[in-house]
């Protein structure tokens, strides 16, 4: 009989942490795994739901109406051998349930993931058997409890594009094929920083190039979205969230991350999974991780170089 995994995720509205929840339970799927998923909060109710679909497409998903107890229901029939936390339990589940999941005569493992780069293992009080974290710069930091810590990178799965392929998919996407095409992907947030891609764009109006945004304008964020979009230079695209953004990378010539809030950006590798020249900034939670990859240009916060830098690139003149 399989062994069996169940995944508890705060939510899976989409963006990063509901995209490695689904590589993550992919790939155990694959290696033999009976796994299953519940959504502690759904956030957003029918919207934002790319990653939800692709979940429930190739496991069981439970969604948690307002009666939270009912997770203890959902534990004892799926009856798992391993329970994953895809946040910080404390962060998201009251502690009366907590206890009863951490109970010490519980029947299976616990492993717990942190999508934040804020999260602080002096303030936990329900320690898992053992953390699996998303890259080393987060191993570093719960490697100082005594819960031993694993690494679980997002995959990049490397993909010849060649220029044909790139071709069509911009006949697809109905980018002018005269242009040059900027890509940045990632819910609108302050700490994803596309204010500065605008104030970029707002400097090479007089060049044929277009900067596409492809991430979801959410209610909650809409004091920092709502102004930048309101005024957005007429070389700017905001197209929301889409299921099809590999297409979008694969018709684009350059991906934009100016981002100054990361632990592990999965945008970026998918970036580089299409073999995109991709520019980022090198924030401390990379560590070395992409400095001797040939794709990235690192940028920092002057505008007039990252110009210079993105007209280099595209060998503009």
């Amino acid at each position: 009989m399989p062994k069996k995994i169940l995944y508890i995720c705060p939510h899976l509205s989409t963006g990063g942490q509901p995209q490695y929840t689904f590589a993550q339970v992919d790939n155990f799927i694959n290696e033999g795994y009976d796994v299953s998923v519940i959504e502690y909060n759904n956030l957003g109710g029918n919207d934002y739901v790319v990653q939800k679909k692709k979940i429930q497409s190739i496991c069981n998903l439970f969604t948690l109406d307002e009666d939270k107890s009912h997770i203890i229901d959902l534990i004892k029939l799926t009856s798992p051998d391993f329970i994953h936390f895809q946040e910080i339990p404390q962060t998201f589940i009251s502690e009366d349930i907590l206890n009863w999941i951490f109970r010490d005569e519980r029947e299976y493992l616990i492993l717990t993931t942190t999508h934040s780069s804020l999260s602080n293992p002096r303030s936990i009080k329900y320690h898992p058997d053992k953390y699996v974290l998303v890259n080393e710069w987060s191993k570093d930091i719960f490697e100082k409890t005594e819960v031993p810590c694993d690494v679980w990178e997002y995959p990049i799965y490397s993909q010849e594009i060649t220029d044909e392929i790139r071709q069509h998919y911009k006949e697809k996407l109905s980018f002018d094929k005269n242009k040059k095409h900027i890509l940045n992907v990632g819910l609108f947030t302050e700490g994803k920083n596309q204010k500065q891609i605008i104030e970029v764009a707002n400097k090479m109006l007089d060049y044929d190039i277009v900067f596409h945004f492809v991430g979801n304008t959410a209610p909650n964020f809409s004091n920092y979205w709502k102004p930048l979009v309101d005024n957005l230079p007429k070389n700017c695209i905001v197209w929301g969230e889409k299921s099809n953004v590999d297409e979008f990378y694969s018709a684009s010539d350059l991906f934009l991350f100016t981002s100054n809030f990361e632990l592990n950006p999965i945008a970026v590798k998918e970036s580089l999974s299409l073999k995109l020249p991709t520019f980022i900034k090198k924030l401390k939670t990379y560590k070395d991780y992409y400095d001797n990859n040939e794709l990235v240009t690192y940028i920092g916060d002057d505008n007039e170089d990252i110009v210079n830098k993105i007209l280099n690139k595209l060998d503009i003149k």
